[in-house]
């Protein structure tokens, strides 16, 4: 079991600050899982399916390489929705 923080620290001193380079693909976290992690998911790209996937084997976050692509200035969490309703188990980042 590993923090969300610890992967965000391991990630970021990997790959340095990587920045916004393109505005309707940011880079870094956009969604925030669990802060505790167990399972982490991965996947190429981030997409309905493979969240569905993660949730339905239980993961405790996911990992892409191209995350959400979106209009320039839209939240990820926004967007990200449940069967339950909308934003369902996704946590809101405070702010």
């Amino acid at each position: 079991m590993f923090a969300l923080h610890d992967l965000m620290t391991f990630l970021h001193d990997l790959m340095g600050d990587v920045g916004d380079k393109d505005p309707c693909m940011p880079n870094g976290l956009q969604g925030r899982g669990r802060e505790e992690i167990k399972l982490l998911a991965t996947g190429v790209s981030a997409s309905q399916r493979l969240f569905e996937e993660a949730v339905a084997r239980n993961s405790d976050a996911v990992l892409v390489h191209h995350g959400m692509n979106l209009p320039p200035g839209q939240l990820p969490w926004t967007v990200l929705q449940s069967p339950s309703g909308p934003a369902g188990s996704v946590h809101h980042p405070p702010g």
